[in-house]
């Protein structure tokens, strides 16, 4: 009995054709069929789990909102102290 990777049993459940399934993971046909045929890579199968369990890429969730204005804050204040550090009048 043949054994389907990932790739081809998410394309399967999800009922994408090549098409919708090159842009769905930001990909083309091409890699699509490649990946279907030998090895998928660890960031196309996560992409597919992600997919199937409609969950909202990083950027757009309320963690990666707030990891991101943390590291926007972090990086202000790092830049602030730099800059007090160089422009330190010598006396």
């Amino acid at each position: 009995m043949r054994q389907f990777n990932s790739l081809t049993t998410w394309l399967f459940l999800t009922g994408h054709t090549l098409k919708t399934a090159a842009t769905a993971l930001g990909i083309t046909e091409q890699q699509v069929i490649e990946y279907q045929n030998g090895p998928t890579p660890l960031h196309i199968e996560l992409a597919c789990a992600a997919l199937y369990h409609r969950i909202d890429p990083w950027g757009k969730t309320r963690a990666g909102k707030n990891g991101n204005r943390a590291l926007n804050q972090l990086h202000r204040a790092k830049i602030a102290k730099l800059a007090a550090q160089t422009f330190k009048p010598e006396g």
